[in-house]
């Protein structure tokens, strides 16, 4: 039995909620999306570019500082583009910004502008960011061209990196060719984010489980060894998930 609401105040999770038209569950090789007892197909470009995410959640997610987004999604040409007239940001915006997060520690922005052009032209690839066909190797950055690795060069040579962006590539899941699902932990084994399941929520990795659920609960006093044996899991997987969601929402609310 789940617990009753905290007494005197909303409690809706890290993210603001269920956002307005959303799928509760999406079939993960289908894409058919369920909302209310109704199927309808979805695709998942569609699912990707969807208006989810505020500025402060994408922060959480993504680890970029508030003006840092900020100023990536002005100007007549930004290195994030959010849905159109719409103050929400996508899973791919979430995704974009981890990427960029990661390249940025070495290259200025100007130079991130000239690389994504060219990718964009060179490979004919509107989201450069969110593509499977985005590799390293050693100090390169690479992308995939009819099975061949090029190496990414602007007209001031070739972009170096560092293990930042390997770890950030590490952190997505492809399918389809295109970002499908990310992990906000390093051991990517414990949170996962899929705008597929919960609304783009955060959920423990392999189960449906979502981290607003446990930390909610231990929050009401249950132990992580109940939590556990509630959900057949390792009580230290359960632990540790937890601690790192419960940062995340304590971020959210020194934010507010």
């Amino acid at each position: 039995m789940q617990p009753a609401a905290e007494s005197g105040q909303a409690d809706s999770g890290l993210l603001g909620g269920e956002p307005q038209g959303a799928c509760a569950t999406v079939d993960a090789r289908s894409w058919l999306c369920h909302t209310a007892g109704v199927a309808m197909t979805i695709g998942q470009h569609e699912l990707l570019h969807r208006p989810r995410y505020s500025l402060r959640e994408v922060v959480l997610l993504s680890g970029v500082p508030y003006t840092t987004l900020w100023g990536w999604r002005r100007g007549k040409d930004p290195l994030v583009s959010v849905p159109s007239g719409r103050n929400q940001w996508s899973f791919a915006n979430v995704v974009e910004a981890r990427v960029l997060n990661a390249l940025r520690e070495r290259e200025r922005v100007p130079k991130l502008r000239r690389m994504i052009a060219f990718l964009q032209e060179r490979f004919n690839e509107e989201r450069p960011l969110i593509s499977e066909r985005l590799k390293t190797s050693g100090s390169a950055i690479l992308f995939e061209d009819d099975g061949i690795l090029v190496d990414v060069i602007d007209p001031r040579g070739q972009i170096v990196i560092r293990k930042l962006f390997e770890d950030a590539l590490r952190s997505i899941a492809y399918e389809n060719g295109l970002a499908s699902s990310i992990w906000l932990d390093p051991s990517r084994s414990l949170i996962r984010v899929d705008p597929r399941y919960r609304f783009g929520e955060p959920f423990l990795d392999g189960t449906s489980v979502p981290l607003f659920t446990l930390s909610k609960r231990h929050r009401q006093g249950e132990s992580f060894a109940e939590l556990a044996k509630d959900y057949d899991l390792k009580t230290a997987k359960v632990r540790e998930a937890v601690k790192i969601y419960d940062g995340l929402r304590r971020q959210k609310r020194d934010a507010a």
